[in-house]
């Protein structure tokens, strides 16, 4: 998470990696960095969901154009502080592992 996030470097990134994905054959990319789901200690928990979710959702939407579904490992809360647990999902493109 990042408040100087640059949208056009993620977006540009998230294209080529599903792009990526999609010419090797593959069918899923699983989320499972802890650092990237770091919350800045002057964050609050909302701003940091907030641009988690953006990135999710973008990700997830640019997977479904490739027919890849986009995996969440839910971490030990000693290796992050976000998305420690189960949460409820509004992409059916989203899957648990």
């Amino acid at each position: 998470m990042d408040p100087e996030v640059s949208w056009e470097r993620i977006e540009s990134h998230v294209y080529r990696t599903v792009e990526r994905v999609e010419k090797a054959g593959e069918e899923r990319i699983i989320f499972i960095s802890g650092a990237a789901r770091l919350r800045p200690d002057n964050w609050s928990r909302d701003q940091t969901m907030d641009q988690l979710n953006n990135i999710l959702n973008l990700t997830a939407d640019h997977c479904e154009r490739y027919g890849i579904i986009l995996c969440i490992e839910p971490l030990n809360i000693t290796e992050t502080n976000m998305i420690d647990r189960i949460i409820s999902k509004k992409n059916d493109n989203l899957q648990f592992t």
